[in-house]
């Protein structure tokens, strides 16, 4: 039997055993630990989580550290409904997908403001990358349109919420050191505090990999590819100032700059081909924001909040094919005036109003030297938007939000989402359902004509906007106590207008171009079970199952995302200094990008990383950590031949010093 079978049959199966032994031993003294509820401040509503009907989940700052993994989607990935694939070990974006949909319907925030990548071809696309976790203190995800946030929340949203200034004056922080497999060496530093009315955190995080290979060749591959190491570098800088003024009012300030070179290779070597590794990617994104709040005013009843959020994407394709280079600018900024009405104690009014302006420039210098600019697109949005929380009854909870987009080149839209939650305490049963409308108007480099058309690919002006439905009903239950719960959840989005990023071609250019398709259907299932049968000891398991397909012709839909998914952890904390975790997900059968068929269908594959951290005191830890236990010879990303390379077994080491 090989490793992927073995782990198939063996993983689920071990917990589910596991569970009911240690259940049977622990359920007669085990208490139930409640936990302080949790404020979800990405739907704009700062509304707990245990109010909420959308389906949400919380990673904590105590799972963070259990796990000591590296960068923010491979925490993301192993959560239930996601999906992942990346162009390369340590690619510079990789894709997260939220219920099947696409990575660019995914809305990333940190803190709340918009921290997307809007000067690639996939149009408004999250930038997950290179945020380091010692900055985190908890992760968010909202599945299901979020209206509120406006424009690309049609499959969800992720928040990151950044650790907060202790109340009490005081200097602390953080510096961490991991080295491992492949030339891997990354550190980071936090230092954060209060003095009087200023709090503050200022940080720098550096990445480093050797590498391998970008590229392999497949089967179908036309170009020649070479299989020396591309190397990944990343720089990131990131602070924080707050004032705060009085008991009410508080000013913020932030921003963080990521300085990143990705090597790669064109695949082309010979006379004509420049050699191995001529190739890179330089990105630098910038993000910067500025608030200010007051709240609890007119005796508690009354929140108020003026913001200014700016993101810049400077993406340099250098060495391309032989000599030329490509430049693509990215802007977007957002203005939003909010105030939140607190009715009574069991009804909130939110009310507010939004302005985005986004541009898209490209440039390119050719073999001659010559630069010029190829595109110079912009548009504008506007959006009003209200909602409204109600707790008729004890543990019943309502939502209602809506929206008006106002777009300088398309029509006005409508959006808006509700749901419920109700908990019938006496059998621990919690029963949620939610409806959402999202939007996306095709962003100015899906729109330009003339876009990259060197490569074989341009926009298209006569798009129209992306709208999506979304819904889902979920059941929670208590099956012991807190100690074991289990939840399940059906849901459906149906896009309309769905973009195709290559579904038109025109054979006698050779060009292809986005166009628009009637709609796209998914559907799928999301189940876990979570356990806490004694204080030391935490597992989850957790199953999806999703379809994708194209309603016009029955097509199964979407490549790269599996139809199949199994997820899991367990931490286990034999001694109070004695830190054991092993988690890990395994992906099924899926389609590659040459098309549908068994001719094109990608294998499965099983990771699973383990981790060990010893703390020697409450400032000082050590871990090890092992990635692809298993050794998997794996790939997430198969594109007409060209298969992009994934690590196999590596192995690091990190130290841990706070105060």
């Amino acid at each position: 039997m090989n490793l992927k079978k073995l782990c198939i049959r063996t993983i689920p199966a071990t917990l589910l055993c596991f569970l009911s032994s240690t259940f049977a031993q622990e359920a007669q003294e085990a208490e139930t630990q409640e936990l302080p509820p949790i404020t979800v401040t990405g739907v704009r509503t700062n509304a707990r989580a245990d109010s909420l009907g959308q389906s949400v989940t919380i990673i904590d700052r105590q799972q963070l550290d259990k796990t000591e993994l590296p960068y923010v989607q491979d925490v993301i990935v192993e959560q239930p409904g996601v999906s992942f694939y990346s162009y390369g070990p340590r690619a510079s974006n990789p894709a997260i997908t939220i219920r099947g949909m696409r990575w660019y319907h995914t809305k990333l925030l940190i803190d709340g403001y918009p921290y997307i990548d809007n000067s690639t071809t996939s149009g408004v696309a999250p930038m997950f990358d290179n945020i380091s976790l010692d900055l985190i203190d908890r992760i968010e995800i909202v599945k299901g349109a979020v209206s509120l946030q406006g424009s690309s929340a049609l499959g969800g949203i992720v928040n990151i919420i950044t650790r907060k200034p202790p109340q009490e004056d005081g200097v602390h922080g953080i510096f961490n050191v991991e080295a491992g497999s492949h030339g891997r060496f990354d550190t980071s530093a936090i230092v954060y505090g209060r003095q009087s009315i200023v709090d503050y955190k200022i940080g720098v995080a550096r990445q480093r990999e050797r590498g391998i290979s970008v590229y392999r060749k497949g089967p179908q591959a036309a170009m020649s590819i070479n299989g020396d190491d591309d190397h990944f570098r990343s720089m990131n800088y990131f602070g924080d100032l707050g004032f705060q003024l009085d008991d009410k009012w508080r000013i913020e300030l932030g921003g963080s700059f990521t300085d990143t070179d990705e090597e790669y290779d064109d695949g082309y070597t010979g006379d004509w081909g420049s050699g191995p590794d001529h190739d890179d990617i330089w990105l630098r994104k910038t993000m910067g924001h500025a608030k200010l709040a007051g709240t609890g005013l007119f005796n508690d009843t009354l929140d108020l909040s003026l913001s200014y959020a700016q993101t810049r994407s400077d993406r340099q394709y250098i060495g391309v094919g032989g000599g030329s280079a490509y430049r693509y600018l990215g802007d977007l900024s957002l203005v939003n005036a909010q105030a939140i009405l607190h009715i009574n104690d069991w009804n909130t009014l939110t009310a507010g109003i939004d302005f985005q302006h986004e541009q898209v420039r490209g440039f390119m210098v050719g073999y001659d030297n010559r630069k010029f600019k190829e595109w110079d697109e912009t548009y504008r949005t506007v959006g009003y938007y209200i909602g409204y929380q109600i707790e008729p009854l004890e543990n019943l909870f309502f939502n209602a939000n809506f929206r008006y987009n106002h777009h300088s080149d398309f029509d006005h839209e409508w959006t808006g989402d509700v749901s419920a939650r109700y908990l019938l305490e006496p059998t621990g049963t919690t029963f949620r359902t939610s409806y959402g409308k999202g939007y996306r108007a095709p962003n100015p480099y899906e729109l330009m004509p003339l876009a990259n058309n060197t490569w074989y690919w341009h926009g298209n002006p006569n798009l129209k906007p992306e709208t999506a439905r979304t819904w889902d009903i979920g059941l929670e239950q208590d099956i012991i106590g807190k100690q074991l719960t289990a939840d399940v959840t059906y849901f459906q989005n149906v896009v309309d207008n769905y973009i195709d990023s290559y579904g038109g071609y025109d054979p006698n250019t050779w060009m292809s171009y986005p166009v628009n398709i009637d709609k796209m259907k998914v559907r799928g299932i999301e189940a876990g079970i979570n356990a806490r049968p004694i204080d030391e000891l935490t597992l989850r398991l957790a199953y999806t199952w999703q379809h994708a397909r194209n309603i016009q012709t029955g097509e199964h839909f979407r490549p790269l995302i599996a139809d199949h998914m199994f997820s899991f952890d367990a931490t286990w904390n034999p001694i109070q200094q004695l830190d054991l975790n092993i988690g890990g997900v395994l992906v099924g059968p899926r389609q590659n990008n040459n098309g549908a068929g068994s001719a094109n269908k990608m294998h499965n594959y099983c990771l699973v990383h383990t981790t060990v951290g010893w703390k020697f005191n409450d400032h000082f830890k050590v871990y090890g950590r092992i990635d692809n236990l298993l050794n998997e010879n794996y790939a997430t990303v198969d594109s007409y031949g060209t298969v992009y390379n994934t690590y196999g077994r590596v192995y690091y080491l990190g130290l841990t010093y706070s105060f």
